[in-house]
Formats: structure tokens, C-alpha cells, sequence
């Protein structure tokens, strides 16, 4: 853990390893079905020597459910010298929800936890992260009294740690990267433990998109650019349901919460049926300069081209900028003529030209009738390049005519005409 010590929310004694009593409590509630409530988790943060027996007997005999009054009513009571010793603490906004959020978000970062709703967030040990759980924990980290007193050898310490450590790390990362397998099951439950409706989820992407931190955040723990991939799959299969397969690529717990955003080279959303493979790129880069080395020309190599079936890639930000558009929309012919992935259909949108495509219920239209259209502009200036011989200053190209066969775009019979009403 950082340097807690001297934190004004912990008691001087109680520098154990938090985490690890905290979730072998878990641990231990789970073999009796049980699982931690928030509150609970909040009362764990006082305990005198991270004694987990101790704690869930604590638990057992003093019911504080999803009452926070009550659940810090019983720290009040059994942790008295609070008041004296770190007055800052005894305020239950600082002990609950500045200290205690905190540490919530920080320990489901680690995935060593599922977050599930009943109401109330609760608990339980994250089965897919438990052997490297096991092996760190086996590891018996240690620090010395004297650098539990000065920050600097602290850090030093805990920059110590040998290679062996990333090894270790690195030899459980794949155990978790399919953790988003079968989706489609986990979806539905997220939406109805949380309550969720297609415009709650809606005003939730839009809220994430424009940088928004006041009022209620349902997903308040989440890290804002995983959060803003995840809100856009659950509004996603709010239209289209299980006529998709729906396969993000962040790395969740085994409730569907992810914790961390999807590693590198692979796309952040696919969307896939026998008929379809979409690709959906998610980013909250506002500046033109990242757009434009991040967020263009690297996205069409995630395109998953073994996968038969029309083909669609989008971008969605808070904002495109036109250079962002231009080079994402030139990219989309290279991709088509190298690849000779000729059903390639692409777009570059923000949050609310994304959403309003959807809410139109013609989505795979829209984006296909743009790229044909982008494409038909450049071959229609292309052909006004014919040589002039009483304009012998400006270089001239006539491009014969492969653009029209080979950027020809097939029609699926949903997708055409425009016009028509569905």
C-alpha cells in the first residue's frame, strides 16, 4: 500500500497490509455465501490489527446492512480514541466518502474483487484474479518500521522489489484478458441489478463524454475511459439486444464491472454476427495532435479481417476535430484498396452524432451511405484531373477507371436506399 502512516483517516497502529485483510474477509464470507457491503468494507477500514476473525465476528454481531448512519455509529463506538487522535476522521464524510472511496476504487482496480448491486454495492473475491491473489500474497511483502516513518525509504522499498515480481504478474495477465467471454449473458444482469434504462444509460454516456462530475454517477468507481467503452456496449445492445455477440475488450470481474481498459492492439468494442463484425473505438482525447497520431490510422489494423460479413468501424469522442475526419476517412480507402476489404464501411463521430444514429434505428445505413459518399468525392475530384495542354503549370492525373470497381461497395439489401422509411 502508499505511505498511510501519517494519513490523517488511518489510526497510527493500523498499518498492516489493508488489502489483504480485507480480502481474505471476503474470502472467508464467501465460503459461507455471504458477501461485503460498502458499509462494511467502511467499518474494515478501522480495524486496530487486521484480524479478519475478529472482523467478521464484529460483522455478525452488529447488522449495519445499507445503513451508513449505522455503520458508522458502530465505528464511532468501538473505535472511541477516533475522536482524539484524528479528529478529521470522526466526520463521517471524510471517514465514508473522501477515505473510503478512495480505497474502493483503488482496491477494485486491482480486480481482486467483484462488484455486484443489491441496492447497495457489495463484495465477493474475483475468482478469475484469485491465483495471482494466492501468489502475491505468498510472496510476504515486507517493511521496516523505519520506513513506515519516512516516506522516502518507503518508496525506496517498494522500489526494490526484484524482477521476479513482474514475472510473476505477467505469467497471470492472460488467465484474465477473456474475462469479458460470453458478454451477452452478463449484460442483462448488469442492467437490471443497476436499474438501468436506455435513457439512464444514455444521459450516463453522455455525462462521461462531456467530462460531467456532478450529480449522481452510478458507476462512480470506474476510471472514466473504461467506463465511457463499457457505457457504450450496454447503450449499444439497448437497440440491438442479442442479435449481436458482444465482446469488449476491457478486462471486467466476473459480474461484467470492468476495472481496467483494453490492453494494446486490440480494438476496444466488437460487435459481431454471422452477417456483421463491427468495430467501435472509444477515446475521451480532445486535443487534435493525439487524435491524429492515436486515434486514426492505427484503429483499422484492430479490424479483425478473418471474420466474413460487411464490415464497420467507428470512432466515437466528445469531439472529432476535421483533420481527425479527414485523415480516419482517407485511411478507410487505404485500408480497402491494400486489404481489399471492400465492405468496409467507417466514420469518425462524436458522442452525440453516434447517439443520434442510433436513436434513428439505422445505424449500419448511415455509416455506410457516409463512407460510400466520401469515396465517391475523391473519385469525382480524381476525374477532373484530366491533362491539360494549355494549363502546362498544373500537374494533372486522370485515374482510369479501377476506382470504380475496385471501391465499389456491396450492398446488403437492409442498407439501401436511404430514403426509404424502415
Amino acid at each position: 500500500m502508499r505511505f498511510w502512516r501519517k494519513s490523517p483517516y488511518r489510526r497510527v497502529l493500523n498499518d498492516f497490509n489493508f488489502f489483504e485483510f480485507i480480502i481474505d474477509a471476503m474470502i472467508e464470507l464467501k465460503k459461507k455465501g455471504h458477501r461485503l457491503s460498502y458499509n462494511q468494507l467502511m467499518v474494515g477500514l478501522f480495524s486496530d490489527d487486521g484480524n479478519v476473525e475478529e472482523f467478521l465476528s464484529l460483522l455478525e454481531n452488529n447488522k449495519v446492512g445499507d445503513d451508513a448512519d449505522k455503520a458508522y455509529a458502530l465505528v464511532k463506538r468501538k473505535y472511541s480514541q477516533v475522536d482524539v487522535e484524528h479528529a478529521k476522521a470522526a466526520k463521517q464524510e471524510s471517514a465514508f466518502r473522501d477515505y473510503g472511496n478512495t480505497v474502493f476504487r483503488v482496491l477494485q482496480l486491482t480486480g481482486f474483487v467483484t462488484v455486484e448491486y443489491t441496492g447497495v454495492l457489495m463484495l465477493t473475491p474475483n475468482e478469475n484474479r484469485m491465483p495471482l491473489y494466492k501468489a502475491l500474497k505468498a510472496r510476504k511483502f515486507f517493511v521496516s518500521e523505519s520506513a513506515k516513518e519516512d516516506e522516502d525509504e518507503y518508496f525506496e522499498q517498494l522500489g526494490a522489489f526484484d524482477d521476479s515480481l513482474e514475472s510473476l504478474i505477467l505469467s497471470h495477465r492472460e488467465k484474465v484478458d477473456h474475462s469479458t467471454a460470453e458478454y451477452n449473458k452478463k449484460i442483462p444482469n448488469i442492467i437490471s441489478s443497476y436499474g438501468l434504462t436506455p435513457d439512464s444509460i444514455e444521459q450516463a454516456l453522455i455525462k462521461v463524454s462531456n467530462g460531467d462530475k456532478k450529480g449522481k454517477d452510478t458507476f462512480w468507481f470506474i476510471q472514466d475511459p473504461v467506463k465511457f467503452e463499457f457505457l457504450l456496449t450496454l447503450f449499444v445492445y439497448t437497440y440491438y439486444g442479442d442479435t449481436f455477440e458482444y465482446k469488449p475488450n476491457f478486462i471486467c470481474d466476473e459480474a461484467g464491472i470492468p476495472y481496467s481498459h483494453a490492453p494494446g492492439n486490440v480494438g476496444d468494442i466488437e460487435i459481431f454476427n454471422k452477417d456483421r463484425y463491427w468495430l467501435i473505438e472509444a477515446t475521451l482525447i480532445r486535443s487534435k495532435n493525439q487524435q491524429v497520431n492515436n486515434e486514426t490510422v492505427n484503429l483499422f489494423r484492430h479490424i479483425d479481417d478473418t471474420v466474413n460479413g460487411q464490415k464497420y468501424l467507428t470512432l466515437v469522442a466528445p469531439y472529432i476535430h476535421e483533420d481527425t475526419k479527414l485523415i480516419f476517412n482517407v485511411a478507410s480507402i487505404i485500408t480497402i484498396i491494400k486489404s481489399k476489404m471492400l465492405s468496409l464501411s467507417s466514420d469518425a463521430q462524436t458522442t452525440d452524432e453516434f447517439i443520434g444514429d442510433m436513436k434513428n434505428n439505422s445505424y449500419f445505413e448511415a455509416i455506410t451511405y457516409r463512407s460510400q459518399d466520401f469515396i465517391q468525392n475523391i473519385r469525382q475530384q480524381l476525374n477532373k484531373g484530366h491533362f491539360d495542354e494549355t494549363k502546362k503549370d498544373k500537374v494533372s492525373i486522370h485515374y482510369e477507371s479501377f476506382i470504380d470497381e475496385d471501391l465499389a461497395f456491396p450492398m446488403a439489401a437492409e442498407d439501401f436506399p436511404m430514403n426509404e422509411e424502415k
